[in-house]
């Protein structure tokens, strides 16, 4: 006789989101493959929005939102709390660390190494979290005396939060590493007016200097309001992919993700006199400060990565043709990326 149907896994655990609310999914595993199941919400503030299927494996989504009874629904998740109890919450939290941490580990004989490394996976644990904002420049509590955190506490993607969420891939943290690509992913419609008003082009721009809504805040305009550092962003999609192989991810988010990027870059991009393209302005973030030597002739080291690694990437992306062949994207990318200025180097 068969066993009866059970859920053997739910990955994630668990989830947060802020006041506002968000989205979220996870995905369940079973003991059978003609289980069937069905996922129900028991607080008033979560909305079940994709939640039944047959079969080893499933993905239920939902939608969390607190409504105009902010108050009611903070009751509601602290006596929901206090009737789980201590011990269970505890043993979860414990269990959901004891994962996190059995993904992978590296030994490398120089303490000060080791701590940093630990310290570094820590913050993908505690402090990025599917659904929820992820990592900023500064977090909200390093704010004194009432004023603002240091820089506004904003994202920065000059070098912040790229290099933040450099290390997830090859540690196997990859719910953490979504928690970014998912609200980047989400600001798209921001992203396309801020390329559609400032810089004049089609596609999807990321200011340097952003809002939690991914609004431009400003600063140096050298690299507060440059257009490239969407593409730097746009690799870590890439690395996602290469590390995951979902394909899913890489034709519903990674792909059309980077190629709006690359549409807007590619309508900036103009010839020179050799016939390279380049761009009309460029600078390196935060190189002569806010001082006019940093407009930089011609284009800058850091900008020339930047396109070269959206560039280069675009062709690469795998996709099916009509009958399901794998077949590479490539046409106008293919030759962008062939007529990028090469990097400038001194003898």
């Amino acid at each position: 006789e068969a066993a009866p149907c059970a859920v053997l896994a739910i990955a994630p655990a668990s989830g947060s989101f802020e006041s506002a609310g968000g989205s979220g999914s996870f995905t369940l595993t079973t003991n059978g493959t003609t289980c069937a199941w069905s996922a129900t919400a028991t607080a008033p503030w979560i909305e079940i929005t994709s939640g039944t299927g047959t079969g080893l494996t499933g993905t239920v989504t939902y939608s969390v939102a607190d409504g105009a009874e902010v108050i009611g629904a903070a009751r509601e998740r602290v006596n929901a709390a206090l009737d789980a109890g201590y011990e269970k919450l505890h043993i979860e939290h414990v269990t959901w660390w004891r994962e996190f941490w059995l993904k992978s580990s590296i030994t490398v004989p120089d303490n000060q190494v080791m701590m940093h490394y630990h310290l570094v996976q820590y913050f993908y644990g505690a402090a990025s979290r599917r659904g929820a904002p992820p990592i900023p420049l500064q977090g909200v509590w390093t704010a004194d005396s009432g004023e603002l955190p240091p820089w506004k506490g904003d994202y920065h993607h000059d070098l912040n939060t790229q290099m933040t969420y450099m290390g997830y891939q090859v540690s196997g943290h990859f719910d953490e590493g979504l928690s970014f690509l998912e609200f980047m992913h989400n600001l798209l419609p921001e992203f396309r007016k801020f390329a559609r008003d400032f810089m004049g082009t089609d596609g999807a721009a990321v200011p340097a200097v952003m809002s939690l809504g991914g609004q431009a805040l400003g600063g140096w305009a050298q690299y507060s309001m440059c257009p490239v550092h969407g593409a730097w962003v746009g690799h870590l999609y890439y690395l996602h992919w290469r590390h995951t192989r979902d394909e899913k991810f890489m034709r519903e988010i990674a792909y059309p993700w980077c190629r709006e990027i690359g549409e807007c870059l590619r309508g900036m991009l103009k010839p020179n006199a050799d016939g390279v393209l380049v761009m009309p302005l460029s600078a390196s973030p935060e190189a002569w400060n806010r001082d006019q030597r940093s407009w930089v002739t011609p284009n800058s080291n850091y900008d020339i990565m930047c396109l070269r690694m959206l560039f280069w990437v675009m062709p690469r992306w795998p996709t099916c043709s009509a009958r399901g062949r794998p077949r590479r994207i490539g046409g106008r990318w293919r030759m962008g990326s062939g007529l990028i200025t090469s990097m400038t180097v001194t003898s």
